[in-house]
């Protein structure tokens, strides 16, 4: 299940960048924030692990 999480952070941060043009260091944080949480790290975790 994670790496089917994995794969559509990946689309997003690709639509995020591509079509959307924000910029890749705030698309990158946003995935990285969705993807922990749809992983089920608490709020706590993935602010320690950005």
């Amino acid at each position: 299940m994670s790496f089917i999480i994995l794969f559509a952070g990946i689309v997003v941060l690709i639509l995020l960048i591509t079509w959307f043009k924000i910029n890749a260091f705030i698309s990158f944080l946003v995935v990285s924030m969705g993807i922990g949480f749809a992983n089920g790290m608490s709020v706590t975790a993935v602010t320690d692990s950005l």
